[in-house]
């Protein structure tokens, strides 16, 4: 997928390889991530049109899932959870998984409660997502041998909350 110049240059491999193995936020990005705003997300696709509530959410999302693969939990944290969606319930999951808090992060994911992003998600990595036994995973095992279904879920979230903001 095409990403916008100011998202391209957040998503690398450096981003991929750190996310979810450390609580450390990623050098150099800082600025690039607070520059981000709806139009950052969605401004680029649709010059003439007004976002909508759906599609601001869907930006906001975006923007949660960016702080959030550059491991600033907190700022991540503060946007999803001002997001009262399943999405924004999602990316909320996320943080708290991330976090260690594994209770919180099943309680969110169950408000999120979304079959068809968790069969995309099952799809894109190749084995079956369920996230609650993913996150029991997780704090069972460490986030070692679950990163790369981290980082999967991350992609697909990420996908579908852009081109929900995208395509309106």
């Amino acid at each position: 997928m095409n990403y916008p110049q100011p998202i391209e240059r957040l998503l690398n491999d450096q981003a991929y390889q750190r996310y979810a193995t450390t609580t450390d936020g990623t050098e150099g990005v800082l600025g690039d991530l607070q520059a981000l705003n709806v139009k950052a997300i969605c401004g680029t696709s649709r010059p003439t049109a007004r976002p909508t509530g759906d599609t601001k959410e869907m930006a906001n999302a975006c923007i949660s899932g960016l702080w959030l693969l550059h491991n600033f939990l907190e700022q991540s944290h503060q946007i999803s959870q001002s997001i009262q969606t399943p999405v924004g319930s999602h990316w909320h999951a996320i943080v708290h998984r991330l976090e260690g808090d594994f209770s919180n992060s099943k309680y969110w994911y169950r408000r999120a409660g979304d079959r068809s992003l968790y069969d995309r998600i099952s799809d894109s990595a190749g084995q079956k997502f369920d996230p609650i036994l993913f996150v029991d995973r997780v704090q069972n095992a460490g986030c070692e041998p679950t990163h790369d279904l981290a980082v999967t879920e991350w992609q697909v979230l990420f996908e579908y909350c852009y081109r929900r903001a995208t395509d309106g």
